[in-house]
């Protein structure tokens, strides 16, 4: 997994855009603004370039099969039970671990840290252990979000 600069991913926004035959100075400017890439900018890369972003590859892989499979549906769901919610979040670590098993080792860290692997693993223990809700409940909020940034079309358009 190659290190992304900030010059990496002006270059892949201008690319699109001119691909896409679209206007991407507002997110060009908030790139260049801000330290940590906006996550509008990750949603645009992603949905022109599934590749260009490899960190959500299991995230892809999962909005793919949304059909077929009712994880996407589960994992998007904000009234889902907890108990369903642990499940979701138990099959998506059974994902990431698919993911890390066809990466290289030196990849492996920043994508455990990138997709919060520890969290989710932590909230799954205590609410399996101590039957703690809120944990399970705060990672599928996130996880949520996560999925409405990457794959719905924004609303403000």
């Amino acid at each position: 997994m190659k290190q992304l600069t900030k010059q990496d991913i002006l270059n892949k926004l201008y690319e699109i855009a001119e691909k896409e035959k679209l206007d991407f100075t507002r997110e060009v400017q908030k790139t260049i603004r801000n330290e940590v890439v906006p996550m509008e900018v990750i949603k645009i890369l992603n949905k022109y370039d599934k590749s260009f972003l490899p960190i959500y590859d299991t995230y892809n892989a999962v909005y793919l099969k949304r059909f077929n499979n009712p994880l996407y549906r589960n994992l998007r769901n904000p009234y889902i039970d907890v108990k369903e919610a642990a499940i979701a979040l138990s099959s998506l670590v059974t994902k990431m671990l698919i993911s890390i098993s066809k990466m290289p080792k030196e990849d492996i860290s920043i994508f455990s840290t990138v997709m919060n692997i520890s969290g989710i693993n932590l909230a799954i223990t205590n609410y399996a252990i101590y039957g703690k809700e809120d944990e399970i409940m705060e990672q599928h909020r996130q996880v949520r979000e996560l999925l409405e940034l990457l794959f719905l079309e924004d609303k403000e358009d």
